[in-house]
């Protein structure tokens, strides 16, 4: 988080910085520039706009520089909010140390802006940047008039300063497109930081399913794929077990669940009677406190299906025309539809439980990947339209 303030404040500090010497078309001295003996050195006006604090424009008078003035002339009118300068000549020089403290340093200065708006300054004597704030409208000319300087230790008369740097006032128009560049970056850092979130949570779940893959596989016996769906009375008897069993736990929470409706035992179906409500859903829930009523169907399987050529294991749940039926019936009741399983151990007493709402159960066949995503526990749960 501190590298994205870091880098919006950069945006507004670029906005506002434009770099002087792009605006700069003329500098101007009472006094002349020093010219050096050394061919290691220059001390050009230039210097005071060219970025580097290691360079500086100097002069030489008896008074160190006080009493002279210094003058940039713009190329159109500015707004000028700030003048940061950079004082001294900050050197390390292999030969004399360090340049900073041998040549006297601006204390003191005068800032006009057209020689209409003036305003005293006091610098303090380091080689940190110093920021001036001057407030200058539509001004063509900055004019610095030096009253005073800290002395030199070597070369009193010489005064340096390393850089001068003019900062616009940033205008509405250069805001908005600030704000607007903010506004994307921060859009899409959220994307980003969702989507890197949302990537971490689904690689632990899978890590998680993975594993619990495992636990089901080693736990639940695993028979070869059968698609016959012909009656067996062993299935039929532990599915009503079953079906018994998640009665009793509505039941025992009476506070907040009431059975509507228990659909009517479908073994008639044996006697070459058909009854259509005898293949809805189970039961039909009313949710106490709220008054959301639902449909519950429950399945009952001892174990997983290996399907022929290959290592998948499949829990069969219930025929195409089922699924059809319950889908069917969601509709026109405007009721949702939980399919609630039990897998190995007994009826009563289920190795593993799992409650799937009928819009993720569409196929016949259930891969553990997906039931294992919803548990169920000891107790109902209702909430934003979800049984758990």
């Amino acid at each position: 988080m501190k590298k994205i303030i870091f880098f919006l404040i950069t945006i507004l500090a670029i906005t506002g910085c434009s770099k002087t010497s792009s605006f700069v078309y003329e500098i101007k001295s009472s006094s002349p520039t020093v010219k050096s003996t050394s061919p290691r050195f220059s001390f050009d006006k230039s210097h005071l706009i060219d970025g580097d604090t290691k360079t500086s424009w100097q002069i030489r008078t008896a008074k160190g520089g006080v009493g002279e003035w210094l003058e940039l002339k713009l190329r159109e009118p500015m707004d000028i909010s700030e003048i940061v300068i950079s004082n001294g000549f900050q050197l390390m020089d292999p030969e004399y140390g360090d340049l900073y403290f041998l040549n006297s340093r601006l204390r003191k200065v005068y800032i006009c802006g057209d020689d209409i708006k003036c305003a005293d300054f006091n610098l303090i004597d380091t080689k940190d940047k110093v920021r001036l704030k001057v407030n200058f409208s539509k001004v063509m000319n900055i004019k610095i008039y030096i009253k005073d300087v800290y002395s030199g230790s070597r070369w009193p008369q010489d005064l340096a300063v390393g850089e001068i740097r003019l900062v616009k006032k940033i205008s509405m128009a250069e805001i908005l497109i600030v704000v607007l560049a903010i506004a994307g970056i921060m859009g899409f850092l959220i994307i980003f930081i969702k989507s890197s979130v949302r990537n971490v949570f689904f690689e632990k779940l899978n890590s998680l399913v993975s594993s619990k893959h495992k636990d089901v596989a080693s736990k639940v016996e695993i028979m070869e794929y059968d698609s016959t769906t012909t009656f067996n009375q062993e299935a039929y008897d532990k599915g009503k077990a079953f079906e018994e069993h998640i009665a009793r736990m509505f039941g025992s929470q009476k506070d907040d669940c009431t059975i509507v409706h228990w659909t009517n035992d479908i073994h008639t179906k044996k006697k070459d009677i058909y009854v259509e409500s005898d293949q809805n859903p189970d039961f039909i829930i009313r949710h106490n406190p709220t008054g959301k009523e639902f449909a519950v169907e429950c399945k009952f399987r001892s174990h997983l299906w290996k399907r022929k050529g290959t290592n998948q294991k499949v829990l069969k749940w219930a025929s195409h025309e089922q699924i059809l039926h319950y889908d069917t019936f969601s509709k026109q009741r405007n009721m949702p539809v939980f399919i609630v399983i039990g897998l190995g151990g007994k009826p009563d007493q289920p190795m593993f439980k799992f409650c799937i709402p009928l819009e993720k159960a569409r196929y016949v066949d259930l891969f553990i990947s997906l039931f294992y995503r919803y548990p169920l526990g000891d107790k109902f749960i209702w909430g934003n339209g979800m049984l758990s």
